[in-house]
């Protein structure tokens, strides 16, 4: 019983500690994506285009994340596919490093859109915008 549980323990403090990570991730995201500076490029898009956003999946963002963008959920599809439907309306992150309590965050918005640089801080388990930045 005791060699179970020395096997078992690892296992579970992983996972447990995996779960908290994947939230962590999900809930700087989904901030980075809800941004308040970008909000004015995201009204640029036609109607249509606004009903979905979709962002580049490049594996630096886990793409089993629950995000949402007006009220619909975000989708992940890779670089090419949105080139041949003509997609404009995504995000395509270049850097993503989150630790325990820090977050740095790059991406740009569209083809042409500005590209974005935030950093993190987590505080009594909440995630704050402490630096920003917006080239266009």
């Amino acid at each position: 019983m005791k060699k179970l549980t020395l096997i078992l323990l690892p296992i579970l403090l992983s996972l447990f500690v995996e779960g908290q990570t994947l939230q962590d991730k999900q809930n700087v995201i989904q901030k980075s994506i809800d941004f308040e500076a970008l909000q004015m490029y995201y009204s640029n898009i036609e109607y249509e285009e606004k009903q979905q956003l979709f962002i580049v999946d490049n594996d630096l963002v886990p793409n089993n994340l629950e995000l949402y963008k007006y009220g619909n959920k975000v989708t992940f599809m890779s670089k090419e596919d949105m080139f041949f439907r003509n997609i404009r309306n995504h995000i395509d992150f270049l850097n993503f490093t989150i630790e325990t309590e820090t977050a740095d965050i790059k991406f740009r918005y569209g083809m042409n859109g500005p590209t974005v640089i935030l950093e993190f801080k987590k505080e009594n388990d909440i995630w704050k915008i402490i630096k920003s930045d917006l080239e266009k």
